[in-house]
């Protein structure tokens, strides 16, 4: 093969591939009813598809799929109370949840003392709690 030939051939997959559509990540057309409508979900769907944590197929509302940074990525407890609510609220058949479930139960003891040894303040300076909140420590002498 000739090498101009095949610096030619290069450039031009090259140029194709920078030109072309990535239509994987590209949001795609809206789909048409029978009735000629576009087909978007109701507000109640939307609502209880970001309630239960689901993907709604659409790319505007989908809380899975979604850009929106204003949820929330991660938070700590720091009393007793939030963790029990927390091991309430699992779901025992979820597999996910009932993983989660399980070291909360093996391992309480320990991550009740982490919570009553650290401040809030090293894990998040602007949040501020009431004097009751604040877990007790024990004084040493």
């Amino acid at each position: 093969v000739d090498r101009k030939q095949l610096l030619k051939h290069v450039r031009k997959v090259l140029f194709e591939e920078m030109n072309s559509s990535d239509k994987e990540n590209e949001p795609s057309k809206s789909l048409k009813k029978g009735n000629g409508s576009p087909n978007s979900s109701s507000s109640a769907e939307s609502e209880s598809c970001a309630e239960l944590l689901m993907c709604s197929a659409d790319p505007t509302t989908c809380i899975v799929h979604s850009t929106d940074l204003n949820r929330n990525r991660w938070f700590f407890f720091h009393s007793k109370e939030q963790l029990e609510a927390l091991e309430i609220s699992l779901n025992k058949r979820g597999v996910r949840e009932s993983e989660l479930l399980h070291v909360i139960i093996n391992d309480k003891d320990r991550l009740m003392n982490v919570i009553a040894q650290t401040p809030v303040s090293v894990l998040n300076p602007d949040v501020e709690i009431d004097e009751e909140q604040k877990p007790l420590k024990n004084a040493k002498k």
